[in-house]
């Protein structure tokens, strides 16, 4: 997995990106609440652009 920022201050750590599970249900979510952009992305969607995305998680901490 590529990384991105992967300097850290001396203050700073930041823990490798992981891929979040939640991608598909967050997705779900999003194009059936009552929102304009959602509207939008509804086409995208159903076009099978989920198999080209991913939700990502990054951690960062303060030492």
């Amino acid at each position: 997995m590529p990384t991105f920022g992967s300097r850290c201050s001396r203050t700073e750590s930041r823990s490798p990106l992981q891929e979040m599970a939640c991608t598909r249900e967050a997705w779900a979510d999003w194009i059936e609440c009552d929102n304009e952009y959602a509207a939008g992305d509804r086409a995208a969607v159903e076009a099978g652009a989920l198999d080209h995305l991913s939700t990502i998680a990054v951690r960062l901490r303060r030492r």
